[in-house]
Parts: C-alpha cells; structure tokens; sequence
C-alpha cells in the first residue's frame, strides 16, 4: 500500500459519532469522517435509470460469478458491496465496492442469491433496490478479503452464501420457490416501507452504523454525504429486514461511548491493498474487532465498510 494511502485511512478513521435514532430493535448511529473527495460518480441505480449502463450475463449461455457491465456514459459509475442485482439468469450480489470506468465494458464479480432459478427472465439486470442484509454482507467481506488473498480476485463462497440466504428465508418465514433473497424483501416491503419512515438520512454525516438488538451489524461511510443520501433506503431496509429475524429476547442498545470505543479498534487494524477490477485500489481491514474494507480512488476512499470481527472464512477462494 502507497504512504499515501495508508496515511488516508489511518487518517478516516478518525469517526466521531454525531447522534443515532432508534425504534424497536434497531439503532443507527450517525457517523462524521474526515473522509471527502472531489471524485465525481453516479450510483448503480442513477447510472440504471439513465440508461448509461446496461447489466447482463457475461454471455449468452452465463457465468454465476460473473456479470458483464457496459458503460457507455463519461461518468464513473459506483457500486456498493451487497448492492442485488435482479434478473438474467438468476439474481445476483455484488462482492465488493467498485468504481466502473466511463466508456469501458468489463466483468463485475457477483455471487448468486437465487439458487432455485437458471433461466432467462430478463436480457438484462434491473437494480433490486435493496442491499443484501448485513450478516450475508459481513460474512462475504471477509470472504472477498480471503479471495483477494488467495487469487487475487474478489471472489466469495458460493455454497456459504447460499446458506445465509437460506437461513435468513427460514428465519424470517418467507417462501421463496427459488430461493432468492429478493423475496425476503419482497415479503416485508410494506413493513420495511413503514419502518423506513422512523429513520431519516442522517443529516450532515458521511455515513452511519447500524445497531440491531445490542448487536453491532457494520457501518457503511462514504467521500459525500449526499452518497450516503442517495444510497440510504438501501442501507436502512438492509438492517431493518435483519430485525424481523424471529427473537424471543427484549430489545438491547448500545450507547454512544460504546461505539466510539469500537471505532477506535480499527486504528490498529492491517490494512492490505488490492487492485480493485474497476477504478483505484481495494484496501482489506483486519483488526482484533473490527474487519471491512475501503475502495479508494485517485488517492480518495469513496466508501469504507465495517463489521465486527468473526472467525476466519474457510481457505478457499471458490465460487463454485
């Protein structure tokens, strides 16, 4: 890793926690960085709805790792880790945070989250408008830290993920034919929709950490605080859908100082860096407690994830 980018994120994680909302289970502490850039991006979903993008199988007869993404704008187009994408062949997850270059056709690392369905139901990928929940997104960051590692590739464990999808359809009581993800969503749609309106973008921040029953599910900060604006009904449904996981337990929080303290173990973290397949570099985290990684552009960290820390993933760099 370059002096400069250690330096940066030894310099982001300096993040002061700026307030939380709460209701029911689910806490989100605002979070402030000295985080912000002057890089200039669309979103998945900015990109899909003006029509700069186009999200298909790599080709006709389809790959489950990997999706094909052709960009034909002269932006830079963003994509968070855990963002679904619906359609093709089967419904798909991205691995890890990238930046796609403007006028570039390239593969995007995916992992499938519909384990029932390999036929066409779109040419192309649509966005699910949702964020994989954060235990699926936890455990595949640590997977990708692994992959990198491993084969030098953002890469994740299929049969793993397939198993969180199924252990979150089974734990939430949702019915899916296919077994796809989408449909814990789909589910809960209304429920999220009316539990969203409880939490509001978290003003003046960069990004926020999500709480759910005195659990501490991961933190998500961008360069900007209008990407946190604009990605935040995906964040928020992605913890909120977590919630409805059945528990006999009565709610339990976490205070302010209890985060801070937590935040502060990622000074001490190693970081490694990975040539990201889109744009800029792909910092690994791993501390003691905390673990994640930063997509970094022109020397800028455009978004930093955060999970507590969990056992190592398997010495595998499948997708199988």
């Amino acid at each position: 890793m370059s002096n400069t980018a250690a330096g940066l994120v030894e310099n982001l994680m300096g993040i002061q926690v700026s307030g939380y909302h709460q209701n029911g289970p689910v806490q989100v502490f605002h979070l402030r960085w000295p985080g912000s850039s002057e890089v200039k991006y669309a979103t998945l979903d900015e990109a899909l709805a003006a029509k700069w993008i186009d999200v298909t199988e790599i080709n006709e007869g389809g790959q489950v790792p990997n999706l094909k993404i052709v960009n034909r704008s002269e932006h830079m187009v963003f994509i968070m880790a855990g963002e679904q994408l619906v359609g093709g062949k089967q419904n798909r997850v991205v691995n890890a945070s990238m930046m796609i270059p403007p006028r570039n056709e390239m593969p995007l690392p995916v992992t499938c989250i519909e384990q029932g369905r390999w036929g066409y139901k779109s040419s192309t990928f649509s966005s699910g408008r949702s964020s994989s929940q954060r235990k699926l997104r936890a455990m595949m960051s640590k997977q990708v830290t692994l992959g990198y590692k491993v084969a030098n590739k953002p890469v994740a464990q299929q049969r793993a993920v397939w198993e969180e999808v199924n252990r979150t359809l089974n734990a939430t009581g949702s019915r899916s034919e296919s077994f796809a993800l989408e449909d814990v969503f789909i589910k809960y749609e209304k429920d999220m929709d009316e539990a969203t309106t409880k939490f509001p973008t978290p003003a003046d921040s960069n990004g926020a950490l999500f709480v759910i029953n005195g659990q501490i599910a991961g933190a998500d900060l961008f360069d900007k605080p209008e990407t946190l604006q604009k990605l935040w009904p995906k964040l928020i449904k992605s913890s909120i859908v977590e919630s409805f996981e059945a528990s006999a337990e009565a709610p339990r929080f976490k205070t302010e100082e209890e985060i801070s303290a937590w935040l502060r173990t990622a000074k001490s973290a190693k970081i490694e860096s990975f040539d990201s397949p889109g744009v800029g570099k792909d910092l690994r985290i791993e501390g003691e407690e905390v673990e994640g990684a930063t997509l970094v552009v022109d020397d800028h960290a455009v978004h930093m994830e955060l999970f507590p820390r969990t056992e190592p993933a398997q010495e595998s760099a499948e997708s199988d």
